[in-house]
């Protein structure tokens, strides 16, 4: 079977970026599909999300300690994203470090079908705006470039970027993204017809994602999940905590410190953190949660689909608005569930999950079809 290759964040220790990428995966399997993800695990991934030890000092001891801690508990999280990407992503034989060792991977593939997306493949910020991403790259003779809910994350092409921009894009055969804001992007650079998509994660079920995922939890806690500060999340954790009595259990894919883990912020708001989970336990911990507090777009993703009683961080810790949370929310239809200051009240008003499931439904039905016709164009390539 002619295979479709995948380029995406799935390297990157972020819970999001890799269960998009298995949910891709998934799809592209039910769908008739054979799909593969190509290892690119640049060194800026590795930087980021693979800590060093610093060396030892007798002067700092206490700190050295410390961090030594805190090091060792990430290197544990991190292996179980690797053993999770090795066992669900259908890795590409061989990994890439860099782009002359991807260019070289790609070439010798045989693979004629490319796609690139989901998460902020798009988003000049994100992972040193990197080509790859993009696949502006020589492809094997022949190839088919697509995206699949591609996001810019922002609204408007910086000016200086937008030669860059349409040169990266003008080839590909079908562009899909994650928000109208990117249709309107595509529509300015003048390169054609753009489809709106969900992200991957929302093409599976709940009943999907409950096949993957670890030990089920007891449901006595409020989860908070955040990739922002979480300051604000953690003051309205509190107030919910003092009115259940139920536990605070924490999650980030971002922020380890001692202060997080053991220190002062863990002394001051008495929460469990889980901070070593795989991707497996992310899907577990949102599933069997009584509450979710995040200012995540996966983490509401995954919120809406176990049809959690949550809220949501309106704006992000730079003033702006959480446009991609706020773009979702307003497309199944669910209100009230922003937190957007201390005083805000957390008002538990039931959401219609009958006309979210709906339209849910609705959103998969559109990018499974759009899936289908890339899959049926592999088999006639």
């Amino acid at each position: 079977m002619k295979k479709i290759g995948i380029l995406t964040f799935h390297r990157a220790c972020n819970y999001g970026a890799v269960l998009q990428c298995y949910a891709l995966n998934k799809t592209l399997e039910q769908l008739g599909g054979s799909p593969t993800t190509i290892d690119y695990f640049p060194s800026y991934f590795r930087t980021r999300y693979y800590p060093t030890l610093e060396p030892f000092s007798i002067w700092h001891i206490k700190s050295w300690l410390r961090h030594k801690e805190i090091v060792e508990l990430k290197e544990t999280r991190n292996r179980k994203f690797e053993q999770f990407a090795e066992k669900e992503l259908n890795l590409h034989p061989g990994t890439a470090h860099n782009l002359q060792e991807l260019q070289e991977i790609i070439q010798n593939s045989g693979i004629r079908t490319w796609i690139c997306g989901s998460d902020q493949v798009w988003n000049n910020t994100c992972a040193n705006f990197d080509q790859a991403f993009f696949l502006y790259m020589d492809l094997p003779s022949g190839s088919e470039k697509y995206s699949y809910a591609a996001s810019f994350a922002f609204k408007e092409l910086p000016q200086d970027l937008s030669a860059e921009y349409r040169k990266r894009l003008e080839n590909f055969k079908k562009i899909s993204v994650r928000e109208q804001s990117g249709i309107d992007i595509i529509r300015k650079l003048q390169l054609g017809e753009a489809y709106e998509h969900c992200d991957p994660a929302l093409l599976l079920t709940a009943s999907d994602w409950n096949k993957i995922a670890s030990k089920v939890q007891d449901d006595s806690y409020i989860l908070i999940y955040h990739v922002k500060k979480a300051d604000l999340l953690l003051k309205k954790a509190t107030e919910l905590k003092k009115k259940t009595g139920l536990k605070i259990v924490y999650l980030s894919s971002n922020y380890y410190s001692y202060s997080t883990i053991y220190g002062k912020q863990f002394r001051k708001y008495r929460y469990t953190p889980v901070m070593e989970s795989s991707p497996q336990d992310f899907i577990s911990l949102f599933a069997n949660a009584k509450y979710v507090i995040t200012n995540s777009f996966h983490g509401t993703v995954f919120s809406i689909l176990f049809h959690k009683n949550f809220w949501s961080q309106l704006h992000l810790t730079d003033g702006k608005v959480n446009e991609r949370v706020k773009n979702l929310l307003d497309k199944v239809g669910i209100t009230n569930r922003w937190i957007v200051d201390e005083s805000t009240p957390l008002q538990e008003n039931a959401i219609d999950w009958e006309s979210v499931d709906r339209r849910v439904d609705s959103m998969r039905t559109q990018a499974k079809s759009y899936l289908s016709d890339i899959i049926q164009e592999t088999f006639n390539n």
